[in-house]
């Protein structure tokens, strides 16, 4: 199933992956007090975030070019540069390619300010396993797998294991980037044996920058070969985009095919007419998006071209509701979990520990917007005013979808 309309850049202008722990003593020095410092907060691979300096006294650093240098957990190093505003300040976007420790560092006017250390988490990952729905035993069959990141751009890489119902592995493959950015796919040779019941496809990430996944079980019909089948999702939400796909066997002539939809004895044709369709285990993709709840019955109809040949196959399928708002709770230290909306106030130069979790266990990242800075999982209020403090959950790429959540502090 194409997971592009869920994959987008979350792109911030500070970023903090909470519940990982305080922060670390490199941060203490972020306050309206001090007289430099260098602050990120922890992050995750793929999204977006920024690293602020405070350059030093206003007068004497505004307009001054701050460069800013990054040494990931490998002990690359890059570099990038911005201009310090009139306040004394300089912030620079900055998109993390790889999880472990990095060490940000910065200079103005060849003024070094002590580095700090970022901690950058797994990006996480969904799998999608996509079997045809009959199969014939012990003839070849390809099995597409889908990797996708849960958000962001950056496309995963990796392995594939296909394994049958007693963890036995059945088929290996490689992934490939796709023209969606963040997805990739593998196409998995796999021959079925009567005895199998189900089947799981389980990543292995080629780096420390994704987290491993597994999909849905998968239970095809294992027989006869089949003349007409089709390949689907296992999970299929109202509202949500899906492709269907029709698959002709070997021994089939060229000619067309149609999906139909049939509900409560009412038959539709969602896919808006046929398409041409010649053998081959890649098939004829159809769109669809579900609009209604429960159970279905897909059908999938076959002529060839002389119209001397036909075949009709169909597969029931339980439509779920559409995904809903992935809960997010934030958690000051030493107090009961805020709710949305304002949520008191703090002195300035105060700082607070946060904690941030999400019902798919996915990571939660913060965002800042006002005279405030998140450090680590700490937020620091710097000067008088109003700090917004945004929670966004990426979700899980299925059920739960991404979510934001907005506070308030007020900070005298």
């Amino acid at each position: 199933m194409s997971r592009s309309s869920r994959l987008s850049a979350l792109a911030v202008s500070a970023v903090v992956l909470v519940g990982i722990g305080s922060a670390p003593a490199a941060h203490a020095a972020v306050s309206g007090a001090a007289k430099t410092w260098v602050a990120s907060p922890t992050g995750v691979v793929g999204v977006q975030q920024s690293v602020v300096i405070k350059a030093g006294a206003a007068r004497k650093t505004a307009g001054k070019v701050a460069t800013f240098t990054f040494t990931d957990p490998a002990g690359g190093v890059n570099a990038g540069q911005a201009i310090v505003n009139s306040a004394g300040f300089a912030a620079l976007a900055w998109m993390p390619n790889d999880a472990g420790a990095w060490s940000v560092s910065a200079s103005v006017g060849g003024v070094s300010i002590a580095p700090t250390s970022v901690t950058v988490a797994a990006m996480p990952t969904d799998v999608s396993l996509l079997v045809p729905a009959q199969v014939g035993a012990g003839v070849a069959t390809t099995v597409l797998v889908e990797v996708s990141a849960v958000t962001g751009p950056i496309t995963p890489g990796g392995t594939i294991t296909l394994r049958d119902q007693n963890g036995g592995t059945v088929g290996t493959g490689t992934l490939a980037p796709t023209s969606t950015a963040g997805m990739a796919m593998a196409q998995v040779g796999w021959t079925p044996s009567a005895g199998t019941t189900s089947l799981t496809a389980l990543y292995t990430p080629a780096t420390t920058a994704f987290a491993s996944s597994s999909s849905e079980v998968a239970r095809p019909a294992i027989g006869g070969t089949p003349n007409l089948t089709m390949r689907m999702p296992e999970s299929l939400y109202n509202g949500e985009a899906v492709t269907l796909t029709a698959i002709t066997s070997a021994g089939m002539p060229a000619g067309g095919v149609a999906f139909s939809l049939n509900i409560g004895g009412f038959v539709f044709y969602p896919m808006g007419g046929s398409q041409g369709i010649n053998t081959g285990p890649r098939g004829v993709d159809f769109a669809w998006t579900p609009t209604q709840v429960g159970f279905q019955s897909v059908g999938l109809s076959y002529a060839s071209n002389d119209f001397q040949t036909n075949a009709n196959v169909s597969q029931a399928v339980d439509v779920l509701p559409a995904p809903v708002a992935d809960a997010i709770t934030v958690t000051p230290a030493g107090s009961a979990a805020w709710g949305p909306g304002a949520v008191g106030s703090l002195p300035a130069g105060s700082s607070l520990g946060l904690t941030a979790t999400s019902t798919s266990g996915n990571p939660v990242v913060l965002t800042t917007d006002g005279p405030c800075q998140l450090d680590g999982s700490t937020l620091t209020v710097l000067s008088a005013g109003n700090c917004s403090l945004m929670a966004h959950s990426l979700g899980n790429g299925d059920g739960l979808a991404a979510s934001t959540s907005t506070y308030t502090v007020a900070i005298s």
